[in-house]
C-alpha cells in the first residue's frame, strides 16, 4: 500500500485545525478543499497519531471538543439560518419525548400449591407430558415442579389445566 506524502503546509494546517478542536472528518474536508488532496478521516487520524497529537485527552479537553463540534453543527445547519414557522408537525416533534406509562396489570396470584392430582417432582423426573410449574424447594434446596399430567387436548402446553389457567390470568 502506497503512503501519502504530506507537505509541510498540510501538516501545519492539520495541527492548527486539531488545536481548534475540529474532528478528523472536518479536518479532512478542509484540507481537501484547501490543497486539493484526497484525504480521508482515517488518513488524518493516522497522521495525528504519528505526530503524537492523539495522546489521551483529559475529560475537560474531550468535553471542550464535543461542545465546540456541536456548536459548529448547529450553526451550519439550514434550520439555524431561517426561522421556523410553527405548524402541527413542528409542534408535534418539538415536545420532549416521554415514554407512555405502562398499563397496569393486576398481578397474577401464585398458584395455590400443586395441582390436586399430582405430587411435586424434581427436574430429572420431568418429561414433556408433565406440568413444569415451579413449586417449593425440597429439604435439600432442589427446585420442585408440579408434575401433573399436561392437558389431553394440547400436548404442546407446558402446564397442567390448573396452572395453565393461572398462567393465562383466568384462575
Amino acid at each position: 500500500m502506497r503512503g501519502m506524502q504530506w507537505e509541510e503546509a498540510q501538516v501545519e494546517a492539520l495541527k492548527e485545525h486539531w488545536a481548534a478542536g475540529r474532528s478528523g472528518s472536518e479536518i479532512a474536508a478542509l484540507l481537501n478543499g484547501r490543497f486539493g488532496a484526497d484525504l480521508t478521516r482515517n488518513a488524518v487520524i493516522g497522521k495525528l497519531g504519528r505526530l503524537g497529537l492523539l495522546k489521551q485527552l483529559s475529560r475537560d479537553q474531550v468535553d471542550k471538543r464535543r461542545s465546540a463540534h456541536a456548536k459548529r453543527i448547529v450553526a451550519a445547519s439550514p434550520a439555524a439560518q431561517r426561522p421556523v414557522k410553527p405548524n402541527r408537525h413542528t409542534l408535534l416533534f418539538a415536545r420532549p419525548f416521554a415514554p407512555a406509562p405502562a398499563p397496569e396489570r393486576p398481578p397474577t396470584p401464585p398458584a395455590s400449591g400443586p395441582a390436586p392430582d399430582a405430587a411435586p417432582i424434581t427436574i430429572m423426573q420431568l418429561d414433556r407430558h408433565r406440568c413444569k410449574w415451579p413449586e417449593e424447594r425440597d429439604e435439600y434446596g432442589e427446585q420442585l415442579y408440579c408434575g401433573a399430567p399436561v392437558g389431553e387436548t394440547d400436548r404442546r402446553r407446558r402446564y397442567c389445566d390448573h396452572h395453565h389457567s393461572r398462567e393465562c390470568g383466568r384462575g
